[in-house]
Formats: structure tokens, sequence, C-alpha cells
């Protein structure tokens, strides 16, 4: 593997290095880098996402930059194993029966422009609209008091 210095970066408050490809900062010398990623193979590298299990049992993935709006350099610091998440799919496969999904705030605020297909439930939706907009009433009524 080869490695740029520029990529291999110094904390300055530390004095440690820190790997370019799986981000670990807690190394005295620059050489053990080297010696992680090298010789050891103990380098995981860095996550590109986080494989998911919906519901019905088909697989889905949400890449690291659809995990959050804000950066994400560790999945695993957002998303936890077995942790029931929200999300919104952005993509489906259907010959490797897999979804692209993100989890990002935006994304799951956006208005759709995607068209309803014939088994979308418009009153279950319409129904949890209207829940919502009166829940958003009484808090704000409750701040008011």
């Amino acid at each position: 593997a080869v490695v740029s210095t520029q990529s291999t970066g110094r904390n300055e408050e530390t004095g440690m290095w820190q790997c370019p490809l799986c981000l670990r900062d807690n190394f005295p010398e620059l050489s053990e880098i080297w010696n992680h990623f090298d010789t050891s193979g103990s380098c995981p590298g860095q996550a590109v996402g986080v494989r998911v299990r919906l519901d019905n049992g088909i697989t889905g993935f949400i890449p690291t930059k659809n995990i959050s709006d804000s950066k994400v350099a560790n999945p695993e610091e957002r998303i936890k194993i077995n942790q029931q998440i929200i999300a919104k799919v952005t993509r489906i496969l259907y010959d490797k029966s897999t979804v692209d999904l993100t989890c990002k705030t935006s994304d799951l605020n956006a208005v759709s422009a995607v068209a309803k297909d014939v088994f979308y439930d418009t009153e279950a939706a319409e129904k949890l609209k209207k829940e919502k907009e009166e829940e958003e009433e009484e808090e704000e009524e409750e701040e008011e008091e």
C-alpha cells in the first residue's frame, strides 16, 4: 500500500500519528502506522457504509455520506449493531434483491417527487400527517402556557 505523508496526520495536541486508512490515531511513531497496514494486516480500512436488514428481511446499504447531514468519519459512532433506524429507500437493486438507503434528516424530511404506486396507503399517510399536525399544535399551546 502506498500512502502519501499528506494523508498521514499527526495530532499536534497528543503527538500521536493517525492511520490514513482506518483513521485510528494512537500511533506514537510513524513507522508503527506502516507496520499496522503493511505487515500485520490489522488495519480494517475505512468503513464505506452500513449494511442493514429491513423488517421484511431484505438487505440494504447506507453509504457513509447518507448517514447524516453532518460529516461522519466512522459509521459505528452513529449506528450501532441491532439499532433500529428510520431510513428512506433511494434505489432498488432488483437483480441483487437489495436496496440503497438514506437516513439523513434532510432526505427524510424532503417531499418525494416520486409517484406513489398502487399499494401506497394514502389514507394512512393522511391520518399520520393529521396526527403529527395535532401534536405540533398541542406542543405550541403548551409552550405558550
